[in-house]
């Protein structure tokens, strides 16, 4: 429960903070056209660091992935922030409607992830170190996501002819 307390008293000091300071209100000014070729490629970095993490993750289980437990739950999580990445980069280069829904489903994944491993974390140094990894990679990875919805959500609006199926 005090991680719970403690994760929405830095959500809401960061939320303050950006709002109450005008230097740190950058990307409120940040077109994303602007900003498509960096951000793809951070993705697709952060995907692939992330894939990297699924394999520690893999042989610490020592070949239990497929058994139903806790570990395989963060497996199978990380696979699916890993897909929502890559999916939002490709939906980015395509300029797709689609874009919008796909990022904050993604944003939602991290922040869920954030949020369990400091609930699941063991204690003082493991749960020091979920704290840190929430903190400095996983919710900031949510909020730039979350960011990118927002900017994309224009998209979803645009009068554009139906394709027909094949």
């Amino acid at each position: 429960m005090t991680i719970v307390l403690i994760n929405a008293v830095c959500g809401l000091v960061l939320v303050g903070v950006l709002y109450r300071f005008p230097v740190l209100r950058v990307w409120r000014r940040v077109s994303l056209q602007s900003t498509l070729g960096w951000l793809a490629k951070f993705l697709v970095i952060c995907a692939i660091v992330l894939t990297l993490w699924i394999g520690v993750l893999m042989w610490q289980l020592h070949g239990r992935v497929g058994q139903r437990g806790l570990g395989s739950s963060w497996v199978g999580l990380d696979v699916a922030e890993v897909v929502g990445m890559l999916l939002v980069v490709r939906l980015l280069h395509l300029r797709h409607a689609a874009v919008s829904p796909v990022a904050a489903a993604t944003a939602t994944l991290l922040a869920v992830d954030a949020w369990f491993d400091c609930e699941s974390a063991g204690p003082r140094l493991d749960y020091l170190l979920s704290i840190a990894l929430a903190l400095l990679a996983e919710l900031p990875l949510a909020l730039l996501l979350a960011w990118v919805s927002s900017q994309t959500l224009a998209w979803t609006n645009r009068a554009v002819p139906p394709q027909p199926l094949r």
